[in-house]
C-alpha cells in the first residue's frame, strides 16, 4: 500500500532458482485494471487499485531456457490522503485600545495527534500575513489576524489551514466635559475642561 503521492517500493518475490542460478534486480510497471496496457505513474495517479508488472527476468549467473517462468501480477492500492484541518483560536477577539491583554494564537483540529510538528500560530497586522505583530495595550486600533503554519502530518495524511481568526482592537471612549461656571456681569470665565 501507498498513499497519493508516493512513490511506492519495489519489491518481487523470485522463487524456484536452482545451481546458484541469479537475476539481475527486477523492475516493475503499473497499470490499471481496467485497461492492462495502459501503463500509470503511481506517484501522479490518483487513489485507487493497480496491477504491479514485474518485467522480464535477466539471468546473470545460469539461462531462461532451463525454466518455465510464470509471471504473476501484484496489486498496489493507493490510499487516498486524509486531511487534517488546523483552525487558528484567538484566547480573545475583541478589546479597547489601550486595555492590558495577552493574545495567545493556538490551534484546534480533531486529528491533531496524526500531526508530527504542530503548527506555529501567530498573530499578524495584514490578512496577508506578511507582517507579524505582538499585540499589547499599545497596539493600534485594527483588525488582526492569527493563522498557524508548517504543521507536519504523519504519513498519508494531508493538512490545510481554515481562515483566519481574527481579534478586534476598538477605540477607546474619550469623554471630553466642559465645566460648569458661574461668573458676575461682565466678568471673564475661567474655562476649564476635563
Amino acid at each position: 500500500n501507498t498513499f497519493v503521492g508516493e512513490t511506492p517500493a519495489v519489491n518481487v518475490n523470485v522463487s524456484g532458482l536452482v545451481n546458484g542460478n541469479t537475476i539481475a534486480p527486477e523492475t516493475v510497471t503499473y497499470q490499471t485494471l481496467s485497461n492492462p496496457v495502459s501503463t500509470i505513474d503511481p506517484v501522479t495517479a490518483g487513489s485507487g487499485n493497480y496491477n504491479i508488472v514485474p518485467s522480464s527476468i535477466s539471468f546473470t549467473n545460469g539461462i531462461a531456457s532451463n525454466y518455465s517462468i510464470i509471471y504473476q501480477n501484484g496489486l498496489l492500492t493507493i490510499n487516498p490522503l486524509t486531511n487534517i484541518l488546523i483552525t487558528p483560536t484567538l484566547n480573545k477577539t475583541s478589546s479597547t485600545y489601550g486595555d492590558l491583554i495577552s493574545i495567545s494564537p493556538s490551534f484546534t483540529s480533531s486529528l491533531a495527534s496524526k500531526l508530527t510538528q504542530d503548527p506555529v500560530c501567530s498573530t499578524y497586522a495584514d490578512p496577508a500575513h506578511l507582517h507579524p505583530v505582538t499585540i499589547s495595550a499599545s497596539t493600534p486600533v485594527g483588525s488582526y489576524f492569527a493563522f498557524c503554519k508548517d504543521a507536519i502530518p504523519s504519513r498519508g495524511y494531508s493538512v490545510s489551514y481554515a481562515s483566519d481568526a481574527i481579534l478586534t482592537i476598538t477605540p477607546r471612549p474619550l469623554l471630553v466635559t466642559a465645566q460648569d461656571q458661574s461668573i458676575f456681569v461682565d466678568g471673564t470665565p475661567v474655562v476649564s475642561v476635563t
